[in-house]
C-alpha cells in the first residue's frame, strides 16, 4: 500500500503487481514513482475527480492523483513551459487523463469568455480525431493510431489560446495487407453507412480499405456530423471529408470512374497518372511510360495515403482555427500517444511505434537524471553524472540500419535477408535460427524483446508520391475537395519534387525528431496508464495483463533509474524526528561514520557504495542499507534507553515508596500527638467553659432573684394601687348616692310643704 514505489526495497514486476493489486482493491488507482504518476484503470468512475479533490491537490493535501501532477505542472508554468506525457495501451485511460489535466488547468486559469469557448471547442474535438485517427487493433477496438499534442497558451495565469498538434499518423494502415482483427480508421465505416446512396459506395468496393466487415467501436456518420457541428466545422468541409474517404475506397479497389466522379477529376487523367510514370524533358512534351502492376499498386496506395494525410491535417487545422486564440508567454502541453506494442506478428507499424517509445524513454531517462543532477546542485552537492541505459542501442539500430535499408529498398529492391544479416552486428539484435527462413529478427527493447517479421517491411514502407501525383490533386473541379487537397506542408512538397521521395519510415523519423524537440524544450512530467484486463470489465484485475504492461512501459527500469545514486531523500526535520537518538550528542559520531560523509562535505559519486549518505541543504540522501543500519542503531538505542529508563523508574518508585512510608509514619505520629494535644486543649476548654458557665449561672441566679423580688414588689404596688382605685371609686359612688339621696329628701319635703300648703 505504499504511495511511492521508488522507496521499495525490491521493484521486481511481481512486487509491483502486488502493490497495484492491493491499491486496486482499496480503490486507490494512482501510485507515484517519485514524480511519475501511475494509473491502474478500474474501468469504473470513482468519486475522486470532484471539486473537493481539486482543492486538496491545490493545497498539497492529496494522496497520489493525476491532479497532483497537474498542480505541480501549473505551479512551475511561470518559470518554464510544461509538458505532461501520457502513455499506455489503448483503453488504459490516456485520452480521459488528457481531458482531466486540461480541465484542471482550465479551472485554475482565469480566462475570458471567448478564450474559454475556444478551449471548450478544442475539448469537443476529441470525437472527430477519434474517427479520423482511431482504428481496431488485436488488443483494442478503438486504438489511437496517432500522437496528440494538446497545447494551452497562458499569459500571466490567464488562458489566452488553445491548439492541437498531431504526430505520427499511421497512414500505412490504408491499403495495407489485411491482418486478423485489424481494421481501418473509423471514418471509413461511418462513410460506408452514409455514402451508400449518396456516392454509390458499397461494401464490396470498400472491402479493400476496411479489412474487417465492421468496426469494433460503433461508428456512424450522424455522430461524426454532430461532433463536427459542435466544433464549428463548415458543412462543405464535412461533405469533402465524406467524398475523400469514399474516393480512397474506390482508388484502393481500382474503380477509377467512381473515384474520378467523387473527386471531380477527369477519369482519363486519373487513370493515366496512377498507372503511368511521367518523365519530363526540357523543351519537349512529357513522356509517359506504363508501370508494372506492383508499381501501379504502390502509386495508388501512396496517392490514397497522401489524400488521407492531407484530409487529417486539414481537419486538425480547421479545429485549431475554430479554437484559435492569442499566443501566450508560456504553454502547457499534454502528449497523448500510443504505447509499446508486442503482438503475435509484428511488422513495420509496430517497429515504428516501439521506436517512438524508445525515443520517449530516452527523454524520460534524460529528464530523470537531469532533474536529479539539478536537485543535487540545488542542495549544494557536487557529484559525477549518473550513468544509465538510455536506449541508445535500439535507437541506433533503427536509425543507422533499418531505416536506411528501407529507403534503399525502395530504390534498389534489395532483399530483406541482406538487412537481417546486417543486423547481426548489433548486440541488442538477435536472429533466431528457427525463424531464419521468415527473415525475422528480435530487438531487445527496454520493455522487453520483440520479434519482427521483415518480409513486408518494404511494401509497408512504400510511399512514392511522385510529382505527377501532386499535380493530379490540382485537377479537381470541386472547391471543397480542392480546399483539402491543396493543404500540404511546404517542406513535404519540396521533398516530393526532389530526386527521391521520402519513405514512411523516414517521414516517421522526422516527425519523431520534431516531437522530441518540442517535448524536450519544456519541463516534462509523466503519467503512465495501465489497463487491468483485456475486456474492460470493472473491478477485474488480471495479473498477467498487468505484468505485461509493467514490462511494456518499463516501470521496473524506471524505478531503477529513479533509485540510481541514493535511494531515499529525507528532509532534515524528518531525519531528527525519525533518528533523533542516532544524532544525539553521544551517538552523532557513530551515525556520521555510517554515512561516511559529514554535513557540508561534497559527494564524489552517488554510485560510490562506500558512501552511505550525504547531507544537503535541506535533505539527507541515504541508501536503504545505511538507513536500515541507522534504524537498527536507533532501535538498539531505543531498547537500551527503555531499559535504562525502566531501571530509573524502578529506583524512583522505591524512593517514592520509601518517602511514602516515611510520610505515612510521620503522619500517624503527628496525628497521635495532635490527638493528645487536642484532648488536652479540649479538657482545658471544657474547664474554662464550665467556669464560665458557673459564673454566668451565679450571675444569672442573682439577677433572677433580684428580678423576682422586684416583680413581687411591683405586683404588690399594683395590687395596692388597684385597691386604692377601687376604694376611690367606692367613695365617689357613695358620695354621689349621698348627694342624690339628700337631693331626693329635699324635694320630698318641698312637695310635702306644697301639699300642706
Amino acid at each position: 500500500m505504499t504511495d511511492d514505489i521508488a522507496v521499495m526495497t525490491r521493484v521486481s514486476p511481481a512486487d509491483l503487481v502486488n502493490v497495484f493489486h492491493e491499491r486496486h482493491r482499496a480503490e486507490q488507482p494512482y501510485t507515484m514513482c517519485r514524480d511519475v504518476c501511475i494509473f491502474v484503470n478500474p474501468y469504473r468512475w470513482l468519486s475522486m475527480y470532484d471539486q473537493r479533490a481539486r482543492d486538496r491537490a491545490a493545497l498539497d493535501a492529496s494522496p497520489p492523483h493525476v491532479y497532483v501532477v497537474t498542480e505541480a505542472t501549473w505551479r512551475d508554468l511561470r518559470e518554464q513551459s510544461q509538458t505532461i506525457v501520457i502513455t499506455g495501451e489503448s483503453g488504459a485511460g490516456k485520452t480521459e487523463h488528457a481531458r482531466l489535466c486540461l480541465e484542471y488547468i482550465a479551472n485554475r486559469a482565469a480566462g475570458d469568455t471567448n478564450h474559454r469557448e475556444s478551449f471548450e471547442r478544442l475539448m469537443q474535438s476529441g470525437p472527430i480525431l477519434e474517427y479520423l485517427g482511431n482504428a481496431q487493433t488485436p488488443r483494442n477496438g478503438n486504438s489511437s493510431r496517432f500522437g496528440k499534442f494538446l497545447c494551452l497558451d497562458l499569459r500571466d495565469g490567464r488562458l489566452c489560446g488553445a491548439r492541437v498538434q498531431t504526430f505520427l499518423l499511421e497512414r500505412a494502415r490504408i491499403g495495407a495487407a489485411a491482418r486478423p482483427r485489424e481494421g481501418a480508421f473509423r471514418i471509413f465505416y461511418a462513410a460506408l453507412e452514409h455514402a451508400g446512396d449518396t456516392h454509390g459506395l458499397r461494401a464490396p468496393d470498400a472491402s479493400v480499405a476496411l479489412n474487417e466487415p465492421a468496426a469494433a467501436t460503433p461508428s456512424s456518420w450522424a455522430m461524426f456530423t454532430e461532433a463536427s457541428d459542435a466544433v464549428g466545422l463548415h458543412p462543405a468541409r464535412i461533405d469533402a471529408t465524406c467524398r475523400l474517404v469514399v474516393a480512397i475506397c474506390f482508388l484502393l479497389s481500382r474503380d477509377f470512374p467512381s473515384a474520378s466522379r467523387v473527386l471531380g477529376i477527369d477519369v482519363h487523367v486519373l487513370a493515366r497518372t496512377l498507372t503511368h510514370r511521367r518523365l519530363r524533358v526540357v523543351d519537349s512534351d512529357d513522356i509517359w511510360s506504363e508501370c508494372d502492376p506492383d508499381d501501379a499498386r504502390t502509386r495508388i496506395r501512396a496517392f490514397a495515403r497522401s489524400i488521407y494525410q492531407r484530409l487529417f491535417d486539414r481537419t486538425v487545422a480547421d479545429i485549431n482555427y475554430a479554437a484559435r486564440g492569442d499566443l501566450g508567454g508560456s504553454s502547457l502541453n499534454v502528449l497523448d500517444i500510443f504505447g509499446f506494442e508486442n503482438f503475435a506478428h509484428n511488422t513495420l507499424d509496430q517497429l515504428l511505434i516501439n521506436y517512438c517509445n524508445e525515443r520517449l524513454q530516452q527523454l524520460f531517462v534524460h529528464d530523470v537524471i537531469t532533474m536529479q543532477q539539478v536537485e543535487y546542485a540545488d542542495e549544494g552537492i557536487a557529484c559525477e553524472t549518473v550513468e544509465c541505459d538510455s536506449c541508445e542501442r535500439c535507437v541506433e539500430v533503427c536509425e543507422q540500419t533499418i531505416f536506411p535499408w528501407l529507403d534503399e529498398a525502395l530504390r534498389t529492391r534489395t532483399s530483406a535477408r541482406d538487412a537481417v544479416n546486417e543486423l547481426r552486428q548489433y548486440a541488442c539484435v538477435t536472429v533466431p535460427r528457427i525463424r531464419d527462413d521468415a527473415d525475422a529478427f528480435v530487438i531487445a527493447h527496454y520493455a522487453g524483446p520483440v520479434a519482427y517479421e521483415m518480409t513486408d517491411f518494404a511494401e509497408r514502407n512504400a510511399d512514392e508520391l511522385r510529382p505527377e501525383l501532386i499535380d493530379l490533386m490540382k485537377e479537381t473541379t470541386i472547391d471543397a475537395v480542392d480546399g483539402v487537397l491543396s493543404y500540404a506542408r511546404t517542406a513535404t512538397d519540396e521533398r516530393v519534387h526532389s530526386r527521391w521521395t521520402p519513405s514512411i519510415a523516414a517521414t516517421f523519423a522526422e516527425q519523431m525528431n520534431t516531437l522530441c524537440g518540442a517535448v524536450s524544450s519544456t519541463r516534462v512530467r509523466y503519467v503512465r496508464c495501465i489497463r487491468t484486463n483485456e475486456s474492460g470489465a470493472p473491478d477485474h484485475f488480471d495479473i498477467d495483463v498487468v505484468r505485461e504492461q509493467i514490462a511494456a512501459i518499463g516501470l521496473s527500469h524506471a524505478c531503477r533509474v529513479m533509485r540510481s545514486g541514493f535511494d531515499l531523500r529525507i528532509a532534515h526535520p524528518a531525519v531528527y524526528r525519525r533518528l533523533r537518538r542516532c544524532f544525539a550528542n553521544r551517538e552523532r559520531r557513530r551515525a556520521l561514520g555510517l554515512l561516511r560523509c559529514a554535513p557540508g562535505n561534497t559527494l564524489a559519486s552517488p554510485c560510490d557504495a562506500s558512501i552511505g549518505g550525504v547531507w544537503g541543504k535541506s535533505l539527507l540522501y541515504v541508501r536503504f542499507a545505511t538507513l536500515a543500519e541507522l534504524e537498527r542503531h536507533e532501535a538498539a538505542f531505543a531498547v537500551t534507553g527503555a531499559v535504562r529508563q525502566a531501571l530509573r523508574r524502578m529506583r524512583a518508585v522505591k524512593r517514592v515508596q520509601r518517602a511514602c512510608r516515611t510520610h505515612l509514619f510521620n503522619r500517624r505520629v503527628a496525628r497521635r500527638s495532635q490527638a493528645r494535644e487536642q484532648t488536652a486543649r479540649q479538657g482545658r476548654a471544657a474547664c474554662t467553659i464550665q467556669t464560665c458557665v458557673r459564673a454566668w449561672h451565679n450571675r444569672a441566679s442573682n439577677r433572677f432573684r433580684c428580678s423576682t423580688e422586684t416583680e413581687r414588689l411591683r405586683e404588690q404596688v399594683r395590687i395596692l394601687r388597684e385597691q386604692l382605685r377601687q376604694k376611690d371609686e367606692w367613695i365617689f359612688r357613695a358620695t354621689q348616692l349621698l348627694r342624690q339621696s339628700l337631693a331626693n329628701q329635699s324635694t320630698a319635703k318641698v312637695e310635702a310643704l306644697l301639699v300642706l300648703t
